[in-house]
């Protein structure tokens, strides 16, 4: 992103009230944006430092504000070592029921298959641009080995994958407007939820 457009997005975020802004390791620094109630980490920030100062965000003047982290459980050793310089009271577990992570895993599933095959697309069509923008601005001339055969049979493998794209899209889009309901929960008795 060129610099005239990172100043346009700081600008419409100072601007709005109910607005989210997704920025790398460079806002760690640099940003003084007043105002900012919430910072969530996407990614384990590597010392206390850095997540003092991507967390400072929101704590200007002492301003209350709720600074997040999401930590999977192969993280938690590599996280604790931050967390030891602050005090234990300050850092509190979100309580997370596991009783939900089988839906949440289907959407993720489904998430990762679509990003798989989204990105291979996006992969291929940067290649044939690169090729024609190349061969054009050499002036060559470019023949097409494959037969007819082939073509056929890459215009119908480039369809049958795009509307396998839409169908898991679809999928996701139903399962992302339904709400997570709990694995033991009963229509019949829906007061007696197990924990």
């Amino acid at each position: 992103m060129q610099q005239r457009a990172r100043l346009k997005t700081i600008d419409c975020f100072r601007a709005n009230e109910h607005v989210i802004l997704v920025a790398t390791d460079v806002a760690a620094r640099g940003l003084d944006i007043p105002g900012v109630r919430t910072v969530v980490h996407y990614q384990l920030p590597h010392s206390a430092k850095v997540y003092v100062h991507k967390s400072g965000r929101n704590a200007r003047a002492s301003s209350d504000g709720c600074s997040i982290a999401l930590i999977s459980p192969n993280d938690s050793a590599k996280f604790a070592s931050p967390c030891k310089s602050f005090a234990e009271e300050s850092i509190r577990h979100f309580p997370l029921e596991s009783s939900y992570m089988p839906e949440v895993m289907k959407r993720l599933a489904l998430a990762r298959q679509i990003d798989k095959i989204s990105r291979k697309d996006s992969q291929e069509r940067a290649t044939k641009s690169w090729l024609e923008q190349s061969t054009e601005s050499l002036e060559l001339v470019v023949e097409n080995d494959d037969s007819e055969e082939e073509q056929v049979k890459n215009f119908k493998q480039k369809k049958a994958s795009s509307s396998h794209l839409k169908k898991l899209q679809q999928e996701l889009n139903g399962l992302l407007s339904l709400p997570l309901r709990l694995k033991t929960f009963s229509h019949r008795y829906p007061t007696a939820v197990s924990s």
